[in-house]
């Protein structure tokens, strides 16, 4: 499964993502769901927020939110495919960024460029691409939906 965007804003999950199918070929898919995911998935939601603040400065350096209030909203992600002994391994090299940032006077929605991941950042995306694909496959905040029960 290869996650191409993650929203999660106002009790909403959404997710754009695609799968190979039985018959070889790869199928788009979108999702929309109004259910609580575990605690462990909104951690890492959270966690993208360092990227977006270690990214976004003005042209003196400094960051650009320093003293407001960000929501990130939605994420889209780009991978670099490679070939590592015949398997292709598909790693996320970039993101791009839209939410709300707001003061005590007003409330402005913001977008980014695409931000090239550093090794670190990487890691906080795979993360959160794991919690999400447990997400659609069932794991939520009541943990596991299409458990069979004896």
């Amino acid at each position: 499964m290869i996650i191409r965007k993650i929203s999660v804003f106002d009790g909403v999950q959404k997710f754009e993502y695609v799968k190979e199918i039985d018959t070889g070929g790869k199928c788009g898919y979108s999702m929309t769901v109004r259910e609580d995911g575990r605690e462990s998935f909104y951690n890492a939601w959270n966690d993208l927020q360092k990227i977006i603040d270690g990214h976004t400065t003005n042209a003196k350096d400094i960051p650009v939110f320093n003293g407001t209030t960000v929501i990130l909203k939605q994420i889209g992600i780009k991978y670099l495919e490679t070939n590592v002994q015949g398997k292709i391994m598909r790693i996320p090299s970039y993101i791009k960024a839209n939410g709300l940032v707001g003061t005590k006077q007003t409330t402005l929605k913001f977008e980014t460029g695409w931000i090239a991941l550093n090794e670190t950042e990487v890691i906080l995306v795979e993360i959160m691409i794991k919690e999400t694909a447990l997400f659609i496959k069932g794991r939520r905040a009541q943990e596991q939906l299409f458990e069979d029960v004896q």
